[in-house]
């Protein structure tokens, strides 16, 4: 088997600021924080994978309270394979935080789902949807996917990538009883916490709670380290470039980090100011070690957002990439 979807994973580092006072931003990687969820709508609800992550496991939300923006924290108590509803409103969900090791995978859904059926098939780390799935590539793409019943019940995994000419999702990692024909599917947006490879304790965004100055003020960069992580036992990834994706409001650039596994900071820099010597901008680049991440390798990726005074509050996304050959 060789690197492939699924095999690369991105992870957060040692420091991740969450105000402007932190110095020494970046550091080394993290593999218990997690950068990848969809933005759930809400309401919302909780589950896990295991019968075991009973009411002793917690899951709290930080989110952004619609009514005037302030951040708040909710906390969603589990009960093992049970969904639990909650209605609490939101404007934007910013982190999740597990408030011990869990059993089994874990998900805050939307209690709307996106998209629901009965597969048509499935394989070691994929599942083929039904006959309604769109047809549109990427259209599911980081994703939640649980089997709600029949073969594998209870299993849940986040989509990597999703192929609509085939109508075919390629999950995370590999199922641990791959779907069939009698799989009933729910794919929705919301916030997952993997028990593999490594087990996921948080997940949050980058360029956690910044904001633009106001009008009469001046434009604000905020900077973030984040890592790319081969995750397959034995494949290298070879000419790996990593390059920059989808950024629809066109404020972020980045930089790579010098070194493969590399543990710097920023110094004596708080969150506005990125590691001296690192060019930022929108080109692709080259990992360091020619091209090559070995498994177990991380690439460490400088990731710089600047907010012009006066902007108004919007919602967005970004979506960095690692391209090479297996």
């Amino acid at each position: 088997m060789a690197v492939g979807i699924g095999d690369i994973h991105v992870y957060g580092s040692a420091l991740m600021a969450e105000d402007d006072a932190v110095v020494g931003i970046g550091g080394a990687i993290d593999l218990t924080v997690d950068l990848v969820f969809v933005e759930p709508v809400g309401p919302l609800q909780v589950v896990s994978s295991s019968a075991s992550d009973g009411t002793s496991k917690t899951i709290t939300l930080t989110y952004r309270d619609p009514s005037d923006q302030s951040l708040k924290t909710l906390v969603l108590t589990l009960n093992g394979t049970a969904v639990v509803t909650d209605a609490t409103e939101f404007s934007s969900v910013l982190k999740g935080l597990k408030s011990a090791s869990f059993v089994g995978d874990a998900a805050v859904e939307d209690q709307t789902a996106t998209h629901t059926g009965t597969a048509a098939s499935g394989s070691a780390r994929a599942i083929v949807l039904d006959g309604s799935a769109s047809a549109i590539d990427g259209t599911y793409t980081g994703l939640i996917c649980r089997i709600t019943s029949g073969t594998g019940a209870g299993q849940i995994r986040q989509v990597y990538d999703y192929v609509g000419g085939t109508v075919t999702c390629t999950m995370d990692r590999d199922w641990t009883t791959p779907p069939d024909n009698t799989s009933v599917f729910r794919l929705s947006k919301g916030v997952y916490f993997a028990a593999g490879p490594h087990e996921i304790l948080t997940v949050r965004r980058c360029f956690y709670n910044a904001s633009a100055d106001l009008a009469t003020g001046s434009d604000r960069a905020f900077v973030d380290k984040i890592f790319f992580v081969n995750v397959h036992a034995t494949d290298s990834l070879t000419a790996g470039l990593v390059q920059q994706g989808d950024d629809p409001l066109g404020i972020v650039t980045h930089a790579t980090a010098p070194a493969i596994n590399d543990a710097g900071t920023n110094g004596t820099g708080t969150r506005a100011m990125g590691p001296a010597g690192l060019g930022f901008d929108d080109t692709d680049k080259a990992i360091p070690s020619g091209g090559v991440l070995a498994p177990n390798d991380a690439v460490g990726v400088w990731l710089r957002a600047l907010f012009a005074k006066g902007s108004v509050a919007a919602m967005s996304s970004y979506l960095p990439r690692l391209t090479g050959t297996p």
